[in-house]
């Protein structure tokens, strides 16, 4: 799990980034979700700070009179540090709870929404901090506007914040937001651009090559067209063979870096008694010699006899290698997804290896089935519909691992 940790001062724009990064595939972490759920009334953090503050701040109903609170807070360090030291722990910890969970379920990227980052936490714990960075004018504006701050509540409020150009040195990307709503999203796909790659090859380790064999073209950004995305942004050679004579999908279809080609020369339905075809599969994978392999399952994914026939013939050919390559069936779970806590030995049980969560590569899976013409052979209108709509791209193998995995290089590089 690629663990980020996005930051910046009161009213600069960060709640706005985080919901782009939700958007885009990030499972997110919101702070003032945190807080509010930590300062439920009857909570103890709501009892500790009418303890230190005065039980005037507790309204009628048990919640907290946030208004009253940040009066008293607001120019008096002192009084500052005392509650930051009342709620910071409760979050943090509620923060670590979402984080460990999110991490059980595979999820590749999480945004942690942190605006005291610095201040309060170690720098140290996220694989990647972005800060955006607004100009202080703008952002007294904005609470004078939107939080109905006097001048000097506001101006007490900016001063209570570790200053913005101290931090920048300390972040790795920075989301400059001194522009338009347009201007902020574009800057925020740029950060994106780069957490996500940074995910993909954390999570792919020393990597190596990937090896995807499909029956038709349009099977390879139907069945696989996230994970290729994936793996091709964590800088993995990834190599896709169309065993039709048969032309590269649609122009958008595939990441740019995939190398594409076709092996046989079927126009029609596969001739399965061709055994001329293992025989030049095999000497393919010889020469790919792949660290990862993946092709339809026993079942052909869907029941197609030409997915079938593939199968039978990769097969063949990974065995006559004797390749190490760790060899993947294209699956659809029979559990929910994603899948909670409880259901990893759900996944195992239905023979399950691995789950690659693509969300961060949407919209790339999105185009992909979009562009697919209408009579390729696949599926009805109803599962390419279903498939719009994927967040992991599942996985079995020839040999079980036991519990799933979340990386379809993990079990080479031994994670």
């Amino acid at each position: 799990m690629f663990n980020v940790g996005l930051t910046g001062n009161v009213a600069s724009g960060k709640s706005t980034v985080l919901r782009h990064f939700r958007d885009w595939g990030a499972t997110t972490i919101d702070a003032d979700k945190l807080v509010r759920a930590v300062q439920q009334p009857g909570s103890a953090v709501v009892r500790d700070i009418g303890d230190r503050f005065g039980s005037e701040i507790i309204t009628r109903d048990g919640s907290l009179d946030r208004g009253a609170l940040r009066r008293l807070v607001m120019g008096d360090p002192a009084a500052l540090a005392d509650l930051n030291a009342i709620v910071h722990p409760a979050v943090r910890r509620k923060r670590d709870e979402l984080a460990a969970v999110a991490a059980r379920r595979g999820d590749l990227v999480v945004v942690n929404d942190i605006p005291l980052l610095f201040e309060a936490l170690d720098p140290r714990a996220f694989d990647l901090i972005v800060l955006v960075d607004t100009p202080e004018s703008v952002r007294r504006d904005r609470l004078i506007a939107t939080r109905d701050l006097s001048t000097s509540e506001a101006d007490r409020l900016l001063r209570s914040q570790q200053p913005t150009e101290a931090k920048r040195a300390r972040s790795h990307v920075i989301i400059q937001n001194h522009g338009t709503l347009g201007d902020l999203e574009q800057a925020a796909r740029e950060a994106w651009h780069t957490v996500r790659t940074g995910a993909a090859r954390q999570a792919a380790g020393k990597g190596g090559s990937l090896l995807v064999v499909v029956a038709h073209p349009a099977d390879a950004p139907f069945a696989v067209g996230g994970t290729l995305a994936r793996y091709a942004d964590a800088g993995c050679a990834v190599h896709v063979i169309s065993m039709a004579a048969a032309p590269r999908p649609p122009a958008g279809s595939l990441h740019p870096t995939v190398i594409w080609s076709s092996l046989a020369t079927f126009s029609g339905a596969f001739d399965r008694s061709d055994t001329t075809v293992t025989q030049r599969l095999t000497d393919r994978i010889r020469a790919e010699d792949p660290a990862v392999l993946v092709t339809f399952g026993p079942d052909g994914m869907n029941g197609h006899p030409d997915h079938q026939a593939v199968h039978a013939w990769v097969d063949e050919a990974w065995s006559a290698t004797g390749s190490s390559a760790a060899l993947y069936y294209i699956a659809s779970p029979s559990v929910p997804e994603p899948p909670a806590q409880e259901m990893v030995s759900a996944l195992a049980a239905d023979g399950i290896a691995a789950g690659v969560d693509i969300r961060p590569w949407s919209e790339t899976k999105r185009s992909a089935v979009r562009d697919l013409p209408p009579a390729c052979g696949l599926v009805g209108t109803q599962t390419l519909a279903t498939a719009l709509q994927i967040n992991r791209e599942w996985y079995r193998a020839r040999e079980q691992f036991g519990a799933p995995l979340w990386d379809l290089f993990a079990v080479i590089n031994g994670s």
